[in-house]
C-alpha cells in the first residue's frame, strides 16, 4: 500500500458494476449519515486513478462535497485487481451465503481463465475448483456450481442482480443458474409469481414438500430421505448402506451420523 493522499476526481465506473456484493439502501443511508456527520474515515483504494474499493465513500463524497484520502495499490493487470476485489469482499463479515457463492463462482471463472492462458501464478497449481474448494472449505462441485450461479446473477439487469443476491428476489438457486437460458416469457412469469412450483433448495430456508394426493401420508423423513438418496454420491450412498447393515435399524427410527454420510 502506498501513501495516503487527498485527490478530488477519481474513475469509479472500471469495477463499480462490476462488484458482486450490493449495499442495502438502509446501510447506504446509513454510511451518508455517518460521512455526512464525522467525514470519510476510510481511504478509498485505488489502482492509478481506478477505485477498487470505496465506491459507495467517493459517490457520497462527491455528493456532500466532502474530502477523503486514497491508498493506491499495484496489480499486474486488470484480472489481478478484480481477484483481489472479490477476496476483499469475501472479507467482510455481513455477506449471506448468495453473496459468497457469487464472489466464489466470479474467482473460479476468473482464475480458470488465466490458468487456460498460462498466466496462473506457479504458487496456485492444480484444478481451480479443487484448490479453491480447500480455500473456502466447500467441495469442488459446489465451487463448480457457484461459477453457474454467478454466470446467471451477471446476465441479470442490476437492478434484479441486487435483489436476487439480497434474497429479495424470489428465485430459486436452480431459477438463478437456468436465468441466462430462459426466454423472455418465462423469466416474466417468474418473476410475476405465475411459474410457482415446488420450491427448490434455498440454502438457509426450510424447504417445503411439495403437494402430491397420493403421498399425503407418507412420512416426511421418508420424503426427505429420498430426496437425499436421489441427490448423492455413491460413496455416500454405499457409506450409508453399511451404516444400516452394521447398526441393524430402520432408518426412520434411528439418527444418522452426519458426518458419515458426506453431509
Amino acid at each position: 500500500m502506498g501513501e495516503e493522499k487527498v485527490v478530488t476526481e477519481l474513475n469509479d465506473s472500471v469495477f463499480k458494476n462490476y462488484l458482486p456484493v450490493f449495499i442495502s439502501k438502509k446501510s447506504y443511508q446509513e454510511l451518508e449519515k455517518s460521512i455526512i456527520a464525522e467525514g470519510c474515515r476510510d481511504p478509498i483504494v485505488v489502482w492509478g486513478n481506478i477505485i477498487v474499493d470505496g465506491h459507495n465513500r467517493y459517490e457520497i463524497c462527491q455528493c456532500h462535497n466532502v474530502p477523503f484520502k486514497t491508498i493506491s495499490k499495484e496489480f499486474t493487470d486488470r484480472e489481478e485487481a478484480m481477484i483481489w476485489i472479490l477476496n476483499n469482499q469475501a472479507a467482510r463479515r455481513n455477506l449471506n451465503e448468495r453473496m459468497m457463492r457469487v464472489i466464489r463462482g466470479m474467482r473460479h471463472d476468473l482464475e480458470k481463465e488465466k490458468e487456460h492462458s498460462g498466466r496462473q501464478n506457479d504458487a496456485h497449481p492444480g484444478k481451480t475448483s479443487e484448490r479453491l474448494a480447500k480455500e473456502y472449505d466447500v467441495s469442488p462441485r459446489t465451487i463448480e456450481r457457484d461459477a453457474k450461479f454467478a454466470k446467471g446473477v451477471d446476465s441479470m439487469p442490476p437492478e434484479l442482480r441486487a435483489k436476487v443476491v439480497s434474497r429479495e428476489g424470489g428465485l430459486t438457486n436452480q431459477q438463478v443458474i437456468d436465468w441466462p437460458n430462459l426466454k423472455e416469457e418465462e423469466k416474466q412469469k417468474i418473476l410475476s409469481g405465475e411459474s410457482k412450483k415446488a420450491k427448490k433448495e434455498i440454502v438457509g430456508e426450510r424447504i417445503e414438500k411439495p403437494e402430491d394426493e397420493n403421498k399425503k401420508d407418507e412420512p416426511e423423513a421418508l420424503w426427505n430421505l429420498k430426496r437425499w438418496w436421489k441427490r448423492t454420491t455413491k460413496k455416500d450412498k454405499k457409506i450409508f448402506l453399511k451404516w444400516i447393515q452394521n447398526t441393524n435399524t430402520k432408518p426412520a427410527t434411528t439418527e444418522v451420523p452426519q458426518t458419515e454420510i458426506g453431509q
